[in-house]
């Protein structure tokens, strides 16, 4: 028996279709990385309630934990393009992160889109836990449709971890006019008001910078390559000694 042909059978006793089981050994024998990604998007294209069923049936088969499965199932049906070892290991991360977050009394939402930030798109600790904040803040407040916010929990996280909110906040305003938006904004603000003594507002060991002295030193706008201007270590170190280095920023933040 050809090993094509183990393959199917394999396949087909696992309980697939002839049509996965086909499709499976044609991609595993041209040594793809991507094996069900690719054969559940060639099938969809015949009949996507089959393809659906058989992606869940490889997820059961694969997986014991039942979160595991479903966040299987999302990666390969929102087209994220992992390869096969990838998508089961960020599925089994999700499932380890969200149930902690839950023990820890963390809500549905929160330890959903904090395990997603994390394990699935590999963001970091700060934005995960902000962005997880502002989609539990936008459910407590009645709002459901989460896909039509991502703009706004993106723009509003880099900008509070990245050191330019307070700069960009009035614009921030002006775009993102719902109430439970504004009450988002002001929340983060006020945070940031309170964490600051100075010009320089410490956030993990980055820094916040006044919105007017910002608009004194760029009235028509600022872009990236200024931005980063103000942050380039070595020309602070030749204009500030040790001492006062450590006085605008906390090592322990």
């Amino acid at each position: 028996m050809s090993k094509e042909k183990e393959i199917v059978a394999d396949q087909l006793k696992m309980g697939h279709s002839l049509d996965w089981a086909d499709l499976y050994a044609d991609k595993e024998t041209d040594f793809s990385e991507y094996i069900v990604y690719e054969v559940y998007k060639e099938l969809q294209t015949r009949d996507k309630e089959l393809a659906m069923q058989e992606l869940k049936k490889h997820a059961e088969a694969l997986l014991s934990d039942d979160i595991a499965k479903e966040m299987y199932v999302k990666i390969i049906t929102e087209e994220y393009y992992f390869s096969d070892r990838e998508t089961k290991e960020k599925s089994i991360r999700y499932s380890s992160l969200y149930k902690r977050e839950i023990a820890n009394g963390k809500t549905d939402i929160y330890a959903e889109k904090y395990a997603c930030a994390v394990a699935v798109e590999e963001c970091s600790e700060d934005y995960a836990r902000l962005a997880a904040e502002l989609f539990d803040f936008a459910s407590k407040k009645g709002e459901t449709d989460f896909s039509a916010y991502y703009a706004f929990v993106n723009d509003c996280v880099d900008a509070y971890i990245n050191a330019y909110f307070v700069a960009d906040y009035e614009k921030l305003r002006k775009q993102y006019t719902k109430e439970w938006q504004q009450e988002a904004l002001s929340m983060l603000n006020k945070r940031i008001d309170e964490e600051s003594e100075n010009h320089y507002l410490p956030l993990s060991g980055k820094r916040h910078i006044d919105a007017e002295m910002m608009n004194m030193m760029y009235p028509e706008g600022y872009d990236d390559d200024e931005m980063s201007e103000l942050y380039d270590d070595d020309e602070m170190s030749e204009l500030y000694d040790d001492d006062e280095m450590s006085e605008l920023y906390d090592d322990d933040l």
